[in-house]
């Protein structure tokens, strides 16, 4: 007996026109290379997790934007290519609501969104229709998540750790700790299953209840899920979704040593345990974990107030305005006294110098500054004395010893002076109003490419190389081949400019970017 027949095309009688139908579309995938399979897998995904609110609303909008800006004296076109494969996303409900929610494994720091989305389809899809790999769902996850980047994830999670900050203080309640501890994307994978299944079944819902971690749950629901989500903070409700209560989230201090209960429901007797613990193990030391997640996503407009809100949080203490306003402080009197081949840096921007910087630091700090500054070691010296009570207003103050001589670069001392050295970058570049600034691991030297002695008060000024200053802001385009500034609207520098274009020639031909 014969064996089963297997169902051929024969393409040969197609026309040029009727391939030519297909040429955009092949030509996008080809382009940002990912692979049609993965692609369409990705949008049966998506169709699984009904997304709801005023981000995906703009999702569309954001997939499909194509502007670009030619740089004349340089050379080249920055901006995103017409009809790329994140377009075709748009054109869904599934392949936005999945572009979202790769673009929110990326801002967590997930190692591997691409086991995620794997274990997430298996859960969810037919077998039939998990024939992609990790990698290649990985790689369509990345060219999604790099479209989507104007969301801005990263400030997101600050504004939401702010909320339960100030939920705690109005209730007069200690904040728990480990809000934003990583999460075991063991657990996040069943998680997402459990909340696809809530989302599009009736009387089934998702209980998620504790403290550590909760500030990244809490930023997923409310952004991709709002309309059918309830928050409440030590029993009071902070947020109701018009449409229902499928996800309620609990965030209790109670829990606060204990990972994440998650608990599906379709009775009030019937629950689903999970395989997984929402915690990492043990080894996984919580102090010298990152200060945020690697690729993390930040709005321009109050980029470094976001940054420092995440850095504290990660470290169990509360970001107050003086803290921040003093890092601004440090920032400005630091470009008083840091030099490039000889001369003041900040002469860069022209003979109103100090009005740039000025305006330009209050927009990445969101917050007032003085029009004249104290000296930088006088600056310093105010930021020390408003971190003081933050630090022992904290029960394990020993960890945080400010005053320490030692730096380590990965400890909370290092990440403080990587945030000043942010704002100080950040001077020297005009925003557009929707831009993003996206967290990058440099790997030994930490989160940016601070030089080893610069703002230490002690010192009488500062040097630094173009290419630091530069790096910081643009770590992929730096080093890399003059091909990925298709890719990201901010990039603009490349080989043929590093090495060959001085510094000050380079800003002078670019204008204010």
């Amino acid at each position: 007996m014969s064996g089963p027949l297997n169902t051929q095309v024969d393409i040969g009688n197609l026309s040029l026109a009727s391939l030519g139908l297909f040429s955009t579309m092949l030509t996008a995938l080809s382009a940002d290379d990912v692979q049609p399979i993965a692609m369409i897998q990705m949008q049966n995904l998506g169709a699984a997790f009904p997304v709801s609110g005023p981000i995906p609303t703009k999702a569309p909008d954001y997939l499909q934007r194509c502007h670009s800006t030619r740089l004349e004296r340089v050379g080249i076109v920055v901006g995103w290519r017409k009809g790329d494969a994140a377009s075709l996303m748009a054109q869904s409900t599934g392949g936005q609501a999945i572009a979202l929610l790769a673009v929110y494994l990326q801002n967590i720091g997930a190692k591997s969104p691409g086991d995620i989305l794997y274990s997430v389809s298996r859960g969810l899809l037919p077998l039939s229709a998990c024939s992609s790999s990790p990698q290649m769902l990985e790689r369509v996850a990345q060219v999604l998540a790099d479209k989507l980047a104007v969301i801005a994830f990263g400030t997101i999670f600050a504004e939401q750790v702010c909320r339960i900050h100030k939920a705690y203080q109005h209730l007069q309640q200690r904040v728990p700790t480990r809000l934003l501890e990583p999460l075991n994307e063991d657990w996040l994978s069943e998680v997402l299953v459990m909340l696809s299944l809530a989302l599009r079944e009736d009387k089934r819902m998702i209980r998620i209840r504790g403290s550590c971690g909760i500030g990244y749950i809490l930023s997923l629901v409310v952004t991709l899920f709002a309309n059918d989500c309830l928050v409440a903070i030590e029993g009071v409700v902070i947020h109701q979704g018009h449409r229902s209560s499928s996800i309620v989230v609990e965030i209790t201090s109670t829990l606060e040593e204990q990972p994440l209960e998650v608990h599906s429901m379709r009775k009030v007797d019937s629950i689903t345990e999970l395989l997984h613990s929402s915690r990492l193990p043990r080894d996984h030391l919580y102090f010298i974990c990152d200060p945020l997640p690697t690729k993390a996503d930040f709005a321009w407009n109050g980029l470094v107030s976001d940054l420092l809100h995440n850095i504290f949080q990660r470290w169990d203490l509360m970001c107050s305005q003086d803290v921040i306003q003093s890092v601004g402080l440090c920032a400005l009197s630091a470009a008083d006294v840091t030099y490039m081949e000889n001369f003041p840096v900040k002469h860069l921007l022209g003979e109103h110098h100090n009005n740039i910087i000025h305006k330009r630091c209050e927009v990445v700090l969101r917050t007032q500054l003085p029009k004249t500054w104290p000296s930088y070691p006088e600056s310093f010296k105010r930021l020390d004395e408003a971190m003081t009570p933050s630090i022992m207003a904290s029960p394990e103050n020993a960890l945080f010893q400010w005053t320490s001589p030692d730096e380590d670069p990965f400890g909370f001392k290092g990440q403080i002076m990587d945030a000043i050295w942010l704002t100080f970058v950040t001077l020297f570049v005009k925003g557009h109003e929707d831009a993003t600034w996206r967290h990058f691991d440099f790997g030994d030297e930490g989160i940016s490419t601070r030089p080893s002695d610069w703002g230490d008060p002690t010192q009488p000024f500062f040097d630094v190389l173009s290419n630091s200053v530069w790096r910081q802001l643009f770590p992929r385009a730096w080093g890399t081949v003059t091909s990925t500034i298709r890719t990201f609207k901010a990039l603009l520098v490349d080989n043929a400019v590093r090495g060959v274009v001085p510094f000050r020639s380079f800003i002078s031909d670019i204008g204010e970017i």
